[in-house]
């Protein structure tokens, strides 16, 4: 949760190695350290499952994003271990498209892996540490309420602490969210389907 101001020159030493001037950056608290460890949980998860997924090459905890800005102009993957963080942009300076399906998974976050996989070289492979403050509860994947034996369906996930569900699923609860689901897919399924605006990144960014 600490920030630090970007600066541009750390040190500078003449020619025979001695420090004639050094900054160090100026460091902040910006948000909890609970709220930073629930960030960082849902970019590994990025990693994980989603547009991230390249980077699981590097066999060790890592998190980030991908970004797709419209017509395939911009490519990013920005991520981070609990050591080395670091982004990657790829584009053009006059803002020519990268070309189609050019995205931050597929342009940007290969040169992300490559860079981490020297960058860590030499760093042990640690997780991100959790807080005190974060507690971990088995909650029903339908509702978001605590896992009842009675459902036989749960995923662990991570929770402030007192800011985690109180409450069960019952299984009405999950056969009445059942039938609401099943009849928005019919619904959705029944929409003349809209072409995509011509540049848009995809889902796959």
């Amino acid at each position: 949760g600490v920030g630090a101001e970007p600066m541009g020159i750390k040190y500078i030493p003449d020619g025979k190695g001695r420090i004639l001037e050094s900054r160090a950056p100026r460091m902040q608290e910006v948000m909890s350290r609970e709220t930073a460890y629930l960030l960082t949980s849902m970019l590994e998860d990025v990693v994980r499952y989603g547009t991230g997924q390249r980077a699981k090459a590097l066999g060790r905890p890592v998190a980030g994003k991908t970004g797709t800005t419209n017509n395939y102009m911009d490519a990013w993957f920005v991520g981070f271990s609990p050591h080395v963080a670091a982004g990657i942009w790829v584009g053009y300076d006059d803002n020519r498209s990268l070309g189609n399906k050019e995205t931050g998974a597929r342009a940007a976050s290969p040169i992300w892996v490559a860079f981490m996989q020297e960058a860590l070289k030499e760093q042990p492979a640690d997780g991100f540490p959790a807080p005190d403050g974060i507690v971990y509860t088995a909650v029903d994947p339908k509702t978001g309420l605590l896992a009842s034996p009675e459902v036989g369906e749960e995923v662990r996930e991570i929770f402030r602490k007192g800011h985690e569900p109180r409450g069960y699923t019952s299984p009405a609860e999950r056969a009445r969210l059942a039938e609401r689901a099943a009849a928005e897919l019919a619904r959705a399924a029944a929409k003349p389907s809209r072409p995509a605006a011509p540049g848009s990144p995809t889902d796959s960014d």
